[in-house]
């Protein structure tokens, strides 16, 4: 842990490891916890949020279909990463 000039705390991510143990050995809520261990609630919060793996986005087709009873010409209109634009008429 470092002590910058202004006062402020810095933790090395292998420092916050820790702290999380202790965390989920000491079965307090994260306020309780932090309040005792003297840690501001919002680097808590935060770097608890970052060690977490994000979740894999869902790969999967998507069905569009017009409104049930419309029978005039419908358009969509997709934009991809990269700049590409997908138009489809029907």
């Amino acid at each position: 842990m470092q002590v910058s000039a202004n006062g402020k705390v810095r933790r090395s991510a292998e420092e916050w490891q820790e702290i999380f143990a202790r965390f989920a050995r000491s079965g307090l809520r994260a306020a309780e916890f932090c309040a005792r261990e003297g840690i501001a609630k919002g680097s808590f919060r935060t770097w608890y949020q970052r060690r977490k793996p994000s979740a894999p986005k869902p790969a999967g087709f998507l069905e569009l279909s017009p409104p049930p009873g419309e029978q005039r010409p419908w358009e969509v209109e997709v934009e991809l990463p990269g700049g590409i634009t997908v138009r489809l008429r029907g």
